[in-house]
């Protein structure tokens, strides 16, 4: 959440990326996976923000073409 934050306060962007959500960390994938803990509490975070959008990279890019 410390990340969100620093990067909410700046007006930065974050984009995250996983390969693999699963209950648990995954062994030898804890790099490239997450937990379901840990998205719940991003996903939580982003809706507690009015102002935070939370999308899949297609539809940024998408919006962002528009532009």
């Amino acid at each position: 959440v410390r990340l969100l934050e620093n990067a909410y306060q700046d007006g930065r962007w974050v984009v995250f990326t996983s390969h693999e959500v699963a209950p648990e960390p995954v062994p030898n994938k804890e790099r490239y996976s997450t937990t379901l803990a840990t998205l719940d509490a991003v996903v939580q975070w982003c809706r507690s923000k009015p102002d935070v959008w939370i999308d899949t990279v297609a539809t940024v890019a998408r919006s962002l073409t528009t532009l």
